[in-house]
């Protein structure tokens, strides 16, 4: 109990943040895509708006990870929060396909700010200021979000349904509502940080122009990454499950509704309750690390459930059958992160570790990007979304059993 209340009192304002921006993103995750599609926008269009967003994340990783190296994580992790408040206070705004690419652009910009800064700033100064409770504090973050999950699910839904069947209010106008609602709650989040958040940060004593800095910085990172024999490896096992699970964001709404039957307004609910399994599972991550004996054989058995329970859900005829097999990739895709994270960050020095990070993400968002164009965008329009599934589940598995070649010291 008395180290619970150290921890609380080293990093609450992390777990407040992560609080108010998980309900956000959980109260319109389940609506996003079916609100486009009723605006009228066809699919190959929504596509273009999430590249558009990962082409964006790309172009800014680096730089804005060699930014924070530089000058700080925690300047940068609140510029990214104010960036995308207010991207989702303008996208109720327009129905203009132009305008919301370039919102789309804005929170890859968002994106990019915080993908290797907010995990170098919360690691280096949990492990600044108390030694071994990186692993529970990482689950921590894990734990609360999906607790934040189940809350913005449920209260998504809730929202959909008082304001179609109270108020009267069309889909859109819902969906317009849970927007604003998001872009308050990342307000919060960046007041939260501003105010409240400590960093252990010291500005470099060498004066040298920010972007010939930020190049050098990058360069090292890329090197650094690339030549690592095991950070490359579980960069490229990791990419693999990131492709197939690209697939999942897109058209998880679009199987739920026509594989499985269950109407939009209720998506938020399933996500509410496929968070509560999520944040019980988080309270045994050390539990099945130990039972696993390793980092790698962890990841390895985690990504190999999630490519049979992928392959299960669309080989059966029986819609309960299915549901609950892709519940099972649902709840379980997320559960490894923070022993992946613990597991790469400890072969990269604090130094580089945003810059490392931000390679790490240019490899997922290139692979993301891949996985909507050829898993989404191609198989499915081709061949349907069963095929697309048993593709995504195979490629998964093969994820796996590369973890399995990694060889550690």
């Amino acid at each position: 109990m008395r180290k619970t209340k150290e921890e609380f009192k080293l990093l609450w304002f992390f777990y407040l943040s992560e609080f108010f921006e998980g309900i956000g993103f959980n109260l319109i995750s389940g609506f996003s895509i079916i609100y486009f599609l009723t605006l009228g926008f066809t699919p190959l269009q929504i596509s273009i708006f999430e590249v558009s967003m990962l082409l964006s994340t790309i172009l800014f990783e680096v730089p804005t990870g060699a930014f924070a190296d530089e000058y700080g994580r925690k300047k940068t992790v609140i510029l990214s929060a104010l960036i995308a408040g207010i991207g989702f206070f303008l996208i109720p705004l327009s129905e203009s396909f132009i305008i919301i690419i370039l919102i789309h652009v804005l929170w890859g910009l968002s994106t990019a700010l915080n993908s290797g800064a907010d995990s170098a700033w919360f690691i280096d100064y949990t492990n600044k200021n108390k030694k071994g409770l990186l692993q529970k504090a990482l689950s921590r973050v894990e734990q609360i979000s999906s607790i934040a999950g189940i809350i913005g699910g449920f209260l998504g839904s809730a929202i959909l349904l008082i304001t179609s069947n109270v108020l009267g209010f069309e889909f859109i106008l819902g969906v317009k509502t849970l927007f604003i609602i998001v872009g308050i709650m990342l307000l919060l989040s960046t007041l939260i940080l501003a105010f409240f958040g400590k960093e252990h940060f010291k500005k470099r004593k060498k004066k040298t122009s920010a972007i010939k800095s930020n190049i050098q910085t990058s360069k090292k990172g890329f090197k650094y990454a690339i030549n690592h024999p095991i950070i490359f490896k579980i960069i490229i096992a990791t990419s693999m499950i990131y492709f197939a699970s690209a697939l999942i964001t897109l058209g998880y709404q679009q199987f739920l509704k026509y594989e499985i039957g269950l109407e939009a307004e209720y998506f938020g609910i399933y996500i509410g309750v496929t968070s509560i399994f999520v944040t019980i599972l988080y309270s045994f991550n050390e539990f099945f690390l130990k039972k696993s004996g390793s980092e790698k054989k962890y990841s390895m058995i985690h990504a190999i459930i999630l490519g049979f329970s992928l392959i299960i859900s669309v080989i059966t005829n029986n819609p309960i059958i299915s549901l609950l097999s892709f519940s099972v990739y649902f709840i379980t895709f997320s559960t490894a992160r923070p022993i992946k994270t613990k597991w790469l960050n400890d072969h990269v020095t604090s130094k580089i570790r945003a810059t490392v990070g931000s390679v790490e993400s240019i490899f997922y968002w290139v692979v993301t990007i891949l996985g909507n164009l050829i898993l989404y965008g191609l198989v499915t329009e081709f061949f349907g979304l069963r095929v697309a599934f048993l593709i995504s589940g195979i490629i998964t598995i093969i994820g796996g059993v590369t973890y399995a070649t990694i060889k550690e010291k």
